[in-house]
This record gives C-alpha cells, structure tokens and sequence, in this order.
C-alpha cells in the first residue's frame, strides 16, 4: 500500500525509468525518494495526529487533546519512520485508525461499520503483513463485549457469545481477503521469491498469501539481530523491550511503563467486577498487550520500527486516563495539569530538536543518547544507510577525493556526491576508509565480525551517527583494512 501511495504517484512525478536491479540505488532515486517521503510524511503524521487529537477531543477535553497529538508531533521514532520512504510510519498511522474503526463497531456492530472495519484492515495488511495480528485483536475485543453480560456460570451461554465474536471477526477475515488480493493488483507470486518461475511454478499463490507465509517463516527462522554488543540469528524475547529503554524519550518510556500499570490495574478491577471499560479503553488495552505479546515472542529483532504503534496506544491510555481522572476538572487540578503538560511537551520536543535532522540514530539521554547507540543497537535503531550526504560533506572537511566504502545500504553513493569503491585489496587511490556501524559492530557478516579491529581505533569523523570515517595514513586503519578484508567483507 505505501508503494501505490507514495512511490507510484513519486516515479510520476519524477517521470522515473526502470531499473536493472531492483536491489540497486541509481542517481533517479534522489528526486524520487525525494518525493515519496513527503508524501509519506504527509498521510502518516496527518493521519496519525489527526486520529489523536480528535479521539481524545471527544472523550475529555481541549487540554488533553493537545498534550496527546503534541506528544506523537515530537515523538524522534514515529518522525523518523514517518520521514523516509517506508513502510513503518504509515503502518502506525494506519494501526491506530484500524483501533479506532474497531470501537467504532464494537460500539454498534452493523453491517456497514463492519464492512468500513474490514477495508481499513484491509488496508493495515496490505500496508505491512504483521498487520495480521490485528485480526487477533478484533477477536479478542469482540469476545469481551459478547461474553461480559453472560453469568459466570452459564457455559453455554459464554461459548455462544464466544461463537459469535468468532462468527463477526470470520466474516470481516473474508471480506479482508479479496480487498488484500486487489491492492495487490490481484498478482501472484511464488511462495520462495528468491527462486526464478521456472523453478517454482507449482507453488504460485495470491501475493498477500505469500507474503504472509513469508513473514511467518522468517519469524519461526529469525533474522541477524545485535543487542549490546552481541549477534544473534534468533534474537532475545527481552530485545524488544531493551529498545523502548533505549530508544524512547525519557517521557515516551513513562508512558509506557504507566500503560502497563494501567493496563494491568484495570484489568485485575475487571476480574474482580469492579469495573466495565467503553469500548475505545477496551480497543487500547486488547491491542496493547497483544502486541507486546507478541513482540515478545518475535525472532525478527531489528528496530524500534517494529513496536511504533506502541506509543501512540500508549499516549491515548494514558492522557486519557489522566484526564478522566476525579477532580482533574477543578480550578486546581486544571493548573497543575497545564503545567505536567507544558512541561511533558518541552522534554518531548527537546529530545527531538536536539538530534534533529539524525531523527532515526535517536538514543535517550540517559543512555548516552545518540553519540553511543552502537553500544546498544544498529541496524534501522542507528543506521539504516540514510547519511551519504552527511558522508559527502565530511570526506570535503577531511579533503578526501576517494573512499573505500563498507556501505549498510542499497542507495548509489555516486548519486550524493561520494567517490568511493567497495572495500577490497586495492584501496591505493583512498584516502580513507568508511564503515557503516551496523557492520562495524558484526552485525550482517555471518559471524565473522572482520572490523573488530577498527572499533580499538578512534574515527577520524563521522557521518552523521551512523557511518564511522578511518585515516588509510594511519598504520593502524591499513591493518585492521587488511584483516577485514582476509577475513571477508560482506557484499
């Protein structure tokens, strides 16, 4: 979905070509990357802020409304993501509408609320396919609302009501699978795409099918993941939850320590009878946990891109319960949250200002903020190969002409202005040598870790804070080039 609305109506704009390799940068992608992430920009903070806003508007007050879409404005991860030309600030966005559109039918579930429900899934799934889980949470939802009025002790009439959140959340799944296959263009593909047709031909299926398949594999498999200096092909069941330490704003990891406080208060009132939730509190708290639950058991550990819509749900539980808050209303209390608010929002947007324009390398002051991300995360946390530009202006500080570039990316350096060649046995014509911190640290390079031996060597510069910049006239950095190279570079 964000390629037919941000990179279709971008290779338009731009007049675009096809290229030989879809793996492979050109110079064209400036101009057209260029575009793509305005538009990008545009739908996912506009949605998203827009859903914020309005959402607490109408269940507490202007105060509260300002202080949640103020805090997602200045959120350094979901501007980030928002920002390039991805999929992961459009799947937020488009999470938290899916949410809302739940309550919306949980509240009055008739057959036109259900059919808008099952096209904004519709849309989630095609968007990302680990919007899957959101039919989970459909399920979940529906079976609180069905089973809450049923006795405790009436089996039967709890495994009707349970028969009929199943019955509800089935006909939106079918209603998902055609809207899917034709924002797919109603394509199919082979179920392992890295073979050609003609090895597979037997195995074609509807292309969301196998890209759901394909995600399901990968998470069983894993995929390389780096946690505090260490690699894994599996992950860590804690890496999700080490990301919001290290990644959130001081008042982002807050808010999501107060939401599990929350959700788990409200939910020991709810067993113990003392409480019902509307259907909006419902909605937040089922797709919260499910979510975490499921990152949890996730073997795809890469990046705080993952757990995005985790902050959004967790401003909406918080402001609002703050806010619907005994007493919050009174002369006093309307003081005192001005001013938790004001400064809640000047902490917010400081954290982002102060790293800006470098939103996606953001690390939280009390880990030593960006400056030493590498220590704790790579990959999209620190350096998802976005500074070329920022590597083109320092080889002209250092008076380099040429480099030999370990580059973390698909993007043509030549296209922003970077003469580099690969890292290999001629580098006579470098000044200098750049490595992308993601492999700096032995992420992606099958265990080998080749650039060990840099990271005993202090850079000469840096590009931004994700690509680290050696002197070849230092003795040192030819060795340690050397031994990179003996050891096997990735390619």
């Amino acid at each position: 979905m964000p390629v037919l609305l941000c990179h279709v109506p971008a290779a338009w704009w731009v007049d675009a070509h096809p290229r030989n390799n879809a793996w492979s940068g050109n110079e064209q992608d400036i101009r057209l990357l260029r575009v793509a992430r305005r538009w990008n920009a545009l739908l996912a903070v506009g949605i998203l802020l827009g859903i914020l806003f309005i959402w607490i508007w109408r269940r507490q007050h202007g105060m509260a409304s300002l202080l949640a879409g103020g805090m997602a404005a200045f959120s350094p991860g979901i501007l980030a993501h928002a920002s390039v030309a991805a999929t992961d600030g459009l799947f937020c966005a488009i999470w938290v509408a899916a949410v809302a559109c739940l309550a919306w039918y949980a509240r009055k579930p008739t057959r036109l609320r259900g059919l808008g429900l099952a096209i904004v899934t519709s849309v989630l799934i095609a968007t990302k396919y680990s919007g899957v889980i959101f039919l989970g949470v459909a399920f979940v939802t529906l079976l609180v609302f069905e089973t809450r009025s049923a006795n405790a002790g009436a089996m039967v009439s709890f495994l009707r009501n349970g028969f009929r959140a199943a019955w509800k959340t089935g006909g939106i799944c079918i209603a998902c699978v055609p809207l899917v296959w034709l924002m797919h263009g109603f394509s199919l593909s082979s179920l392992t795409p890295q073979q050609t047709l003609e090895q597979t031909p037997a195995i074609l299926r509807p292309s969301p099918i196998t890209g759901i398949v394909f995600q399901y594999v990968h998470n069983r498999t894993g995929h390389p993941a780096y946690l505090l200096g260490n690699n894994s092909n599996s992950g860590w069941w804690y890496y999700h939850p080490a990301v919001m330490a290290f990644k959130s704003t001081p008042v982002e990891f807050v808010l999501l320590v107060a939401t599990v406080g929350i959700v788990a208060w409200r939910g020991a009132r709810i067993l113990l009878g003392g409480e019902r939730l509307d259907e909006s509190r419902t909605v937040w708290y089922v797709s919260f946990v499910m979510l975490l639950v499921a990152f949890l058991g996730s073997h795809v550990c890469i990046g705080q891109r993952y757990i995005l819509p985790l902050y959004p749900l967790s401003i909406l539980i918080v402001v609002d319960s703050l806010a619907g808050w005994r007493g919050w209303s009174s002369k006093l209390k309307w003081r005192e949250a001005t001013i938790v608010s004001s400064c809640a929002l000047l902490v917010q947007a400081s954290n982002a200002l102060l790293v800006s324009p470098h939103l996606l390398s953001y690390f939280s002051p009390i880990v030593g903020g960006a400056s030493h991300g590498e220590r704790f995360l790579v990959d999209s946390n620190l350096d998802w190969g976005q500074d070329l530009p920022e590597l083109r202006n320092e080889m002209h500080r250092l008076g380099y002409r040429r480099i030999a570039l370990q580059y973390f990316g698909t993007a043509s350096p030549a296209a922003y202005g970077v003469d580099s060649i690969p890292l290999g046995p001629d580098i006579r014509d470098c000044q200098g040598v750049a490595v992308s911190k993601t492999f700096l640290w032995g992420a992606y390079t099958g265990g080998r870790d080749p650039f060990r031996k840099f990271r005993d060597i202090e850079p000469i510069g840096s590009a931004g804070y994700s690509i680290a910049i050696y002197d070849l006239k230092d003795a040192r950095v030819r060795e340690a080039s050397q031994f990179a190279i003996s050891a096997g570079v990735p390619r």
